[in-house]
């Protein structure tokens, strides 16, 4: 778990960024408004086996199986604290919890009452931020306005990756409660912003294609109620409602939805050794699309719907020294079917300053649109010859019988505090997959339409790879003094093909995800209100991608001038002017990530 405080002391300006300092998560940045997120391995522009949520609002993306990071502008402020649970959660928050989950939690608009305006910049971003939280007599409120400015990457000759972006951002939350019994929370946020992209269009025409830069707007929103109520000390139940909008027109291939959601949640003691939590939900999805040559829906106008149900038992075995829990949930989508994903879990505390734990899992990955629905013509290849042979069309098909990726996770845990000062947790997996969605070759074809005719030479998605990852996860935590902390990770990761080895993987290679990660970070307090905060990271190389590994370096200095006023001065990469991090879709080479220096102010009123 990070605290808000614990993100805001290391200097960091965004979530993803933030999300380097938890162990077991690789994080690592495309280009300008790009991160690849991941756990325990499969990362790649779109790493679908990641849930993300914020209050409990879903924000991964089921068209493409992943989530827009870049739209999840959370102000930092805010932030009460980002959960982060590693391996799967598919029991009580199903399918696409993979490999792990994190939920972004928010401050209640209890804690963030007054006014506060943050601003800050440097030579690669600018950000502003001004909030106001008030209240009455049963009810606090908080509404604020954010804008954040990022300059352009550059690729390894120098030249400008042409990847900029902006957007503003603005919301509310507020809390009632109502009874002693009955709390509500109403929240909303509403987004628009602009991200550089190069794009290459193909053309059946000479001279086959153009790259062109394109300017693409992102706009959109979101509301959330919740409904809470505390039946006694013992007993609890919650209703949720969200409805999310997102505009991203795009002249290669552009997408309007509407995703409403409905959660019901109890929770109970059943006897004196048994906590049991049921609930069911359901989501409704509308979506239009518009078509290019390149990216091709079938339909403009399509719905989805995801219906579920799921119990969890928390049993006291043995008070105090041994609990089992056990639970599944019950999912049924248009495009999937139905889905079952139990688990178990035992853990053992033999006293205060030591627990052991195991569990056993199954979780599934939902096919998507893009994979089930969606062709995609990648480039096309001038005829040769006199006279010339036909151009060739080289196309990624869709294949509309795809069903659930599967997983079976295997995990074994040790929590332990040899002195007071000092923790320590340790984590081992073994993850076993099978049906993982890739491309394989398909049949070539002549086609005539869309005209002039052409050979199709195409691969087709399809369930076809099995693989089996092992890793350990160590976190370690030591408070030095009562002024100095020191945190650190370190992650091994081993991913390994299964029985059936298959030529062409789309994408989540082995060697698209480090097997060595680490990381240290020392936070201190000094006197005169003055912190000083430093992290090293270490990331391997990422051999499918020609990726060396790197040691990057980030340090803060903060300054509490007063009550009202804070200062600190930030910098990110300062070992390199720039390195790279991924190679992504649609650039000729890595973009590289530059060394960012940011100073920042914040004021209270």
């Amino acid at each position: 778990m990070l605290t808000g405080e614990e993100i805001l002391r290391a200097g960091h300006s965004s979530i993803p960024e933030a999300l380097r300092m938890v162990p077991g998560l690789s994080v690592a940045r495309l280009d300008s408004h790009t991160w690849i997120i991941t756990a325990r391995g499969f990362a790649g522009e779109y790493a679908g086996k990641l849930l993300v949520m914020i209050d409990g609002r879903s924000v991964y993306d089921p068209f493409f199986s992943g989530v827009s990071w870049e739209l999840q502008d959370v102000p930092l402020e805010d932030l009460d604290r980002i959960e982060v649970i590693r391996g799967p959660g598919a029991t009580v928050w199903g399918s696409n919890a993979v490999n792990g989950v994190i939920n972004i939690i928010t401050k209640k608009a209890s804690d963030t009452q007054g006014g506060l305006v943050v601003g800050g910049g440097g030579p690669q971003e600018r950000a502003g931020m001004i909030r106001y939280g008030g209240h009455t007599e049963i009810a606090q409120y908080r509404t604020y306005f954010k804008y954040n400015e990022n300059g352009n990457f550059v690729l390894p000759d120098g030249t400008s990756a042409q990847d900029g972006w902006h957007m503003w951002r603005a919301g509310f939350r507020t809390d009632w409660q109502a009874t002693e019994a009955n709390s509500l929370t109403l929240q909303g946020d509403l987004y628009d912003g602009q991200e550089s992209t190069v794009n290459t269009l193909p053309s059946l025409s000479p001279p086959y294609g153009r790259t062109f830069r394109a300017t693409d707007h992102l706009s959109g929103g979101n509301v959330l109620g919740r409904w809470t109520h505390a039946s006694g000390e013992h007993s609890d139940w919650s209703l949720q409602f969200s409805f999310a909008r997102t505009e991203a027109p795009n002249p290669i291939f552009g997408i309007d939805r509407n995703t409403f959601n409905l959660e019901f949640q109890q929770q109970f003691d059943l006897g004196s050794r048994q906590t049991v939590v049921y609930g069911t939900g359901g989501r409704f999805m509308q979506a239009q699309y518009s078509n290019s040559f390149q990216v091709t829906h079938p339909e403009t106008y399509d719905t989805d719907k995801l219906l579920n149900v799921f119990v969890q038992d928390e049993i006291a075995l043995v008070k105090d020294r041994l609990a089992l829990s056990l639970g599944a949930k019950v999912e049924h989508g248009e495009f999937s079917g139905s889905k079952f994903q139990p688990s178990a879990r035992l853990l053992w505390t033999p006293d205060h300053r030591n627990s052991l734990w195991a569990s056993v899992s199954r979780a599934v990955r939902a096919p998507n649109p893009l994979e089930t629905e969606t062709r995609i013509n990648e480039t096309v290849l001038a005829g040769q010859g006199t006279p010339a042979t036909l151009p060739t069309l080289v196309s990624v098909l869709p294949n509309p019988n795809l069903h659930a990726e599967t997983l079976v996770a295997y995990e074994l845990g040790y929590r332990l505090q040899p002195q007071k000062n000092i923790y320590l947790d340790i984590a081992a997996f073994v993850n076993v997959y099978n049906g993982l969605i890739i491309t394989e070759n398909y049949a070539a074809f002549v086609e005539a339409t869309p005209a002039p005719a052409h050979l199709t030479v195409a691969t087709q998605y399809d369930n076809e790879l099995k693989r089996e990852t092992h890793g350990i996860e160590i976190a370690p935590n030591w408070q030095v003094t009562d002024w100095w902390k020191l945190t650190g990770g370190y992650t091994w990761l081993h991913m390994s093909l299964g029985s059936q080895q298959v030529a062409q993987v789309e994408e989540e290679q082995p060697g698209d995800s480090p097997r060595h990660q680490w990381n240290l970070r020392s936070s201190m307090q000094w006197p005169r209100a003055v912190t000083f905060d430093t992290a090293v990271y270490y990331v391997d190389r990422l051999p499918a991608q020609g990726i060396a590994s790197y040691v990057r370096l980030d340090a803060r200095l903060g300054w509490q001038a007063s009550a009202r006023l804070n200062v600190s001065l930030s910098g990110t990469n300062l070992l390199t002017d720039r390195h790279a991090e991924f190679f992504g879709y649609g650039y000729a080479s890595p973009v590289e990530i530059r060394r960012t220096l940011y100073a920042r102010l914040t004021w209270r009123f």
